[in-house]
């Protein structure tokens, strides 16, 4: 009951919140917002549900960087202009849409088969797709070691299926919104939905989704929500709903007892943990003595590029469960300590801010894709650095790459 008053609370103040930084940046979504949304929501309730004391030291400098990061994104906003954004956006859609049509059924074809490649990977695992629909905990560790030694060929095949793939959800999300038609969107959903299932990975799909809040982020500060951008809204909410339910039968939590004193039922014990224990996990790593990684965290590609990998810290015990993620600036604390964490949230601010900036100051595909991309990390800096991955480094420039070859920028 408490923990249900005080998120009242908070959303009653990210309510006003909102409304004062509309006014301020001439947006409904600027990156100053979603950073406070996130982690005043993550500070919050990882305080009133931990069962773990930390130092003093320790909850000092977590307020520290939410302090920080406030005045980070508050140093790099700006009021941008959104009959500007109106224009360049009509403009590049009216000179392209044929060829955005015709690229959203060419990427929907390796959906497609990125959908039957999975197939064949759950019956080479030796599974079958009915039992994707209950207990497959065993199936997912056997997924992680095949991905892990997949060879280059197979490697190459699922890189490209994921940027046709990808890409193809952007473009239908921006025409969807451009045109008010949901068809080809609610395709790629649906598709990616299974994709997720198929692959016991939650979190692909909820990067999809992402990537369709981000661009419905944009197009709020120039078309008027109407009933079918809410409706569009509560089937985002279905199926995240139903992907946690589908993953948490996946992982035999029916099987399970919840971890959290006050919440009876266990998917939902699951989904709160998901949200606050890494956070917690960051906290426990502060207070134990640990060998910075200089670099290898926060630029994983790069390190596994010329041959170096990082070590993990496995499970972090955060006392009522355990977490192997520990936030964004957890991250960048593992690799450089206090100060070196302040100074990669302050460049980090910086970048989240200049790729939205940029999108309203000259918009082309590849300028949404960088936005999109660190948006992500952003929705996502209270779970890990979504950085540490190859794919989200590679795919702004598949994007950049493309749009030279088969778009117009900017209406010529």
């Amino acid at each position: 009951m408490k923990i249900i008053l005080i998120n009242i609370i908070l959303i009653i103040f990210m309510v006003f919140l909102y409304k004062y930084l509309k006014k301020k940046t001439n947006t409904y979504f600027s990156p100053l917002l979603l950073f406070n949304w996130i982690w005043i929501t993550v500070i919050v309730n990882s305080a009133l549900i931990s069962t773990k004391k930390f130092s003093m030291t320790t909850n000092i400098f977590v307020i520290l960087i939410f302090i920080s990061g406030n005045l980070f994104f508050l140093m790099f906003s700006k009021r941008n202009n959104n009959d500007d954004l109106y224009k360049q956006i009509h403009k590049y859609y009216s000179t392209n849409k044929s060829k955005m049509k015709k690229m959203i059924i060419f990427c929907l074809l390796f959906r497609i088969m990125q959908i039957f490649y999975d197939i064949y990977v759950v019956n080479r695992l030796g599974a079958s797709i009915n039992m994707l629909f209950g207990n497959v905990e065993w199936l997912r560790f056997a997924y992680l070691n095949y991905s892990n030694n997949i060879g280059i060929v197979f490697a190459l095949i699922t890189n490209i299926l994921n940027y046709f793939a990808e890409l193809g959800l952007i473009i239908s999300a921006f025409l969807c919104f451009c045109e008010k038609k949901y068809f080809y969107l609610l395709i790629n959903i649906i598709l990616s939905f299974f994709h997720a299932i198929f692959t016991l990975s939650k979190m692909a799909f909820f990067i999809d989704l992402i990537f369709v809040i981000g661009i419905f982020f944009i197009f709020s500060n120039i078309i008027k929500i109407n009933r079918k951008e809410k409706r569009l809204i509560v089937l985002v909410i279905v199926f995240i709903i139903l992907s946690l339910i589908v993953t948490g039968t996946q992982r035999g939590y029916q099987n399970q007892d919840s971890s959290i004193e006050g919440i009876d039922n266990v998917i939902v014990a699951k989904t709160v943990s998901y949200f606050v224990t890494p956070c917690l996990a960051f906290k426990s790593l502060m207070d134990q003595e640990i060998d910075y990684s200089y670099g290898s965290k926060t630029f994983s590609p790069i390190y596994k590029f010329i041959g170096f990998s990082y070590e993990t810290f496995g499970d972090i015990d955060v006392g009522f469960d355990d977490s192997t993620v520990y936030t964004l600036p957890g991250m960048f604390f593992a690799d450089f300590g206090y100060i070196g964490c302040i100074l990669l949230l302050f460049f980090y601010s910086f970048v989240v801010s200049k790729t939205y900036n940029k999108v309203f100051q000259k918009f082309s595909l590849f300028n949404l894709c960088m936005y999109l991309i660190f948006n992500m990390t952003l929705l996502l800096s209270f779970f890990t650095w979504m950085g540490r991955m190859t794919f989200y480094w590679i795919f702004p420039i598949f994007v950049f790459y493309v749009e030279k070859m088969i778009m117009i920028k900017n209406g010529g």
